[in-house]
C-alpha cells in the first residue's frame, strides 16, 4: 500500500477514544505526518477486535503529548490504518521533529510506491523525499494538499470543476460587491460602522494586547478574532476557540488548565490544556461571561504573569499566547452586581472591539444578502435568478435579532424553495409586518430612544413581549436599550 506521507517505527502506548466516549489502551506500530498505525494492546491475548476509534492520544519524545483526531483508512486483522483529521500545524510539527530523526534514505516513494527515484524525487510522480531539507515539512504540507485537491477533482465533470474554480478564484482574490468593502471570509461590510471595525482589528492586530470583543449572537465575533489572529504575528501559530458557554462547570477548569495524571478518578494520563495548547498562538475564550467565577482569579493570574497550573499540579507552566475574549452580555453590568471580577474586567478590555448589529448596518444587508446567495449557488447549481424589490426591500425592513447567521440561514431556505427569483415569502419574511416603531428607533440617538421606549412600554401596559414586537427587536435586545438608558432602575 502506497503511503501519503513520511512514517517511522514508533512502538509506544497510547489511549484511542470510541464513539461511545470511551478510551482503550492501544499500542502504536508507526507513525507519520498523515496518520499512525495501531494494534489493540490486548490483540496478542486473542481480545476484542478494533474498534472505531474517534480520537487518539499519546507522547512524541522531548515534544510533550499529542490528542489527535483520526479516522480509520483500511483494516488488517487487529491492525488499522487511521489518518489524523483536525490536527494543528504545531502538532504536526511536533510529529516532524521527532520522526526526521529517524528517517532515512529509502529507494521507494512513500506517495505512489514507486521504486524510480533521482536526486531525491520520484521520476514517476515528482514527489520530492529530501528530508534533510530543512524547507521539507512545508512542502509537504502543501503538496499533499494540492494532490488531494487534484485526487478530489479527478471524478467532477467540468460543469462541477468550473464552480470549483469559481470557489478559489473568490477565496484567493475575493471581488468587491461595492466600492471601498472589505471581505474576510463572510466578514463583509462597507458601511461606516464596519469600516470602524476593519480599522480597529488592523490596529490591533499588530500588538500583543488583550482584545475584548462585544456584540450580540450571530454579530461575527469569532471572525474577528479570526481576522486580527491571522494578521499577527502569531498567525503561524495556532488558534484555539473555546466557548465556555458549552463546557460543563466542573470540567472548565480541567478543559482550560490540563490536568496531571493521577489528579482525579478517570486521568489516567496527564493531560494539556486548551490555554497550553495554543501556546505560540491565540486562544478565543468566547461568551467569557459564562465563565464561572471560582475560575476567574486562575484566569486573571494567566493573563498577569503567562503562568497556568494543570489541575494536580504543584508547580506553574509559562505559556505564549494571545488572549481575545468575547460576549453577548453586559460585562459592565455583572461586574456591578459582582458576577464578574473587577480585575478581569479591567484586564480584558484593555482594547475593545465592538461588532454593530446587522439592523444598523444599513446597506450592508443588501451586500451580505448578494454574498450569500453567490456562495450558496456555489454548493450546487440552483437555478435562481437573484432577489426581487420586495424581498429586498422585506429585508431591509427585518429586525435581524440573530444578525448575519439569521441572514444567511434564511437565504439557505429561500434558495431551496425559490422559482428562479426569491420572495419575501421564500424567506419567511413579509412587508407587513414591519414595526411601528422600529425604523423610528434603528435611526435614533440616545435620547429620542428612550422616548421611544417609554412610549411603547406606555402604549402595550409594560408588557415586554409586546414592546419588543412593537419596537421590532429582540427582547433580549430590548433589556440591553433599557439597561444602557438606565431605564429598568427608573422602572423599578
Amino acid at each position: 500500500m502506497a503511503r501519503a506521507a513520511p512514517r517511522v517505527s514508533f512502538k509506544a502506548k497510547a489511549l484511542a477514544m470510541a464513539a461511545d466516549g470511551v478510551e482503550y489502551p492501544v499500542c502504536l506500530v508507526d507513525v507519520g505526518l498523515g496518520g499512525a498505525r495501531i494494534k489493540s494492546a490486548d490483540s496478542a491475548r486473542g481480545g476484542k477486535k478494533c474498534l472505531e476509534y474517534q480520537r487518539l492520544r499519546f507522547a512524541v519524545p522531548g515534544c510533550g503529548d499529542l490528542d489527535v483526531g483520526i479516522q480509520t483508512v483500511w483494516n488488517e486483522s487487529q491492525t488499522k490504518g487511521v489518518g489524523f483529521c483536525g490536527v494543528t500545524r504545531g502538532d504536526l510539527l511536533k510529529i516532524w521533529h521527532h520522526i526526521r530523526e529517524s528517517l532515512y534514505p529509502t529507494t521507494t516513494c512513500h506517495y505512489c510506491g514507486s521504486n524510480s527515484l533521482t536526486q531525491n524525487r520520484c521520476s514517476a510522480c515528482g514527489w520530492g523525499m529530501d528530508y534533510d531539507d530543512p524547507g521539507y515539512f512545508s512542502y509537504w504540507e502543501k503538496e499533499s494538499r494540492l494532490r488531494t485537491l487534484m485526487d478530489l477533482s479527478a471524478g467532477l465533470d467540468a460543469e462541477a470543476l468550473e464552480r470549483v474554480i469559481k470557489l478559489l478564484r473568490e477565496s484567493v482574490d475575493p471581488q468587491s460587491c461595492q466600492p471601498g468593502m472589505e471581505v474576510v471570509e463572510e466578514f463583509v461590510g462597507s458601511s461606516d460602522s464596519m469600516k470602524q471595525v476593519f480599522g480597529l482589528i488592523r490596529k490591533v492586530a499588530t500588538t500583543e494586547l488583550p482584545v475584548l470583543i462585544l456584540g450580540e449572537s450571530g454579530t461575527g465575533k469569532e471572525m474577528a478574532a479570526r481576522a486580527i489572529h491571522e494578521r499577527s504575528s502569531r498567525s503561524k501559530g495556532p488558534f484555539v476557540p473555546i466557548n465556555c458557554a458549552s463546557i460543563p462547570e466542573h470540567l472548565m477548569e480541567a478543559e482550560l488548565f490540563g490536568y496531571e495524571k493521577g489528579a482525579f478518578t478517570g486521568a489516567y494520563q496527564a493531560k494539556k490544556g486548551k490555554l497550553e495548547m495554543a501556546h505560540g498562538g491565540t486562544v478565543f475564550l468566547d461568551e467569557v461571561g459564562e465563565l464561572p467565577p471560582a475560575l476567574q482569579p486562575k484566569l486573571l493570574r494567566f493573563l498577569e504573569d503567562g503562568l497556568i497550573e494543570r489541575v494536580g499540579s504543584l508547580s506553574g507552566r509559562r505559556v505564549d499566547v494571545r488572549l481575545i475574549a468575547a460576549t453577548n452580555k453586559d460585562l459592565e453590568m455583572l461586574e456591578r452586581e459582582k458576577l464578574f471580577r473587577t480585575d478581569l474586567y479591567y484586564r480584558l478590555r484593555v482594547f475593545v472591539v465592538r461588532m454593530p448589529p446587522l439592523r444598523e448596518r444599513g446597506e450592508d444587508i443588501t451586500v451580505l444578502a448578494h454574498y450569500f446567495l453567490k456562495k450558496v449557488k456555489m454548493e450546487r447549481a440552483w437555478k435562481c435568478k437573484g432577489f426581487s424589490k420586495e424581498a429586498l426591500e422585506a429585508m431591509r425592513l427585518h429586525d435581524w435579532p440573530g444578525n448575519v447567521r439569521e441572514l444567511f440561514n434564511r437565504i439557505r431556505r429561500a434558495v431551496a424553495v425559490q422559482d428562479e427569483w426569491i420572495r419575501p415569502e421564500d424567506m419567511e419574511l413579509t412587508l407587513s409586518d414591519s414595526p411601528r416603531f422600529g425604523s423610528k428607533l434603528k435611526s435614533s440617538g440616545w435620547i429620542a430612544k428612550k422616548q421611544i421606549i417609554q412610549q411603547a412600554l406606555k402604549d402595550n401596559q409594560h408588557n415586554m413581549v409586546r414592546t419588543a414586537k412593537a419596537l421590532g427587536v429582540s427582547r433580549s435586545y430590548l433589556y440591553t436599550l433599557m439597561n444602557r438608558l438606565q431605564l429598568c432602575r427608573e422602572l423599578s
